[in-house]
């Protein structure tokens, strides 16, 4: 049977070059599809021949999504952006859903999922909430094949069925997060301080998004193998 193939998001750094972790490649290659990465221009003006050609999408980690794309002004606490990453990303994903293609988001990913189907972001986990949330837990030092913290899977979702138990160990690097959810998705995991970890579509045939980092997990639990197993087989379909 043909292996899908499957475009893969990239970090563009200082407008001269674009860049990958070697993990994310591998992770779809172990799962059973062919890495594709995508490069973008100003204009995006290949992105319909671009979806066209892919079985699936995988919307990689890095910078903070403008929170102008969910009706926010960006706070003091906001990192990093890059305009030109979130154009592009946010069209792709419309090409995706219009043609039913899976998706699966990882960090930055599921932040970017859900910002392009009209929910917002936590612009920064510590300052959000009067509690303050540590932020330690969820932005770990290396090595990232390490656990940082436990994480609950909600009953009768999607991880649930694909996990197959009520709680998950997941590796963490972000200060942002999932806040008001898009319409359309559920929330199907959360950390034990009430992050968002994990949501999907339930309008659509694959659309899931981690906050943790499954692509550091090969061999380390985590349901690594049942994630990336379960986007390339719905790619294949």
């Amino acid at each position: 049977m043909k292996k899908p193939l499957i475009g893969i998001t990239l970090n563009h750094r200082e407008d001269t070059y674009f860049t990958i972790r070697g993990n994310y490649i591998d992770s779809i290659i172990r799962a059973g599809g062919v890495p594709v990465p995508l490069c973008y221009d100003e204009n995006n003006t290949e992105l319909p021949e671009i979806v066209e050609l892919l079985n699936g999408i995988l919307f990689s980690g890095g910078e903070d999504v403008n929170p102008k794309y969910y009706g926010e002004e960006t706070q003091e606490a906001c990192g990093k952006i890059c305009d030109d990453r979130d154009e592009f990303e946010l069209k792709l994903y419309k090409y995706a859903v219009s043609k039913n293609l899976p998706i699966l988001g990882i960090c930055r990913g599921i932040q970017l999922i859900n910002v392009a189907a009209a929910g917002t972001l936590i612009q920064d986990i510590p300052s959000f909430t009067a509690e303050k949330i540590p932020l330690d837990k969820h932005k770990q030092q290396p090595p990232y094949e390490n656990f940082a913290h436990s994480s609950n899977v909600i009953e009768k979702t999607y991880f649930s069925e694909l996990f197959g138990k009520d709680k998950i160990s997941t590796n963490s690097m972000h200060h942002q997060a999932v806040k008001d959810l898009a319409p359309g998705f559920k929330a199907g995991v959360i950390s034990d301080n009430g992050i968002i970890e994990a949501i999907y579509s339930e309008n659509h045939n694959f659309i899931v998004g981690v906050q943790w980092h499954p692509e550091f997990l090969w061999d380390k639990g985590g349901e690594t193998e049942k994630l990336f197993e379960a986007f390339i087989k719905a790619s294949s379909k």
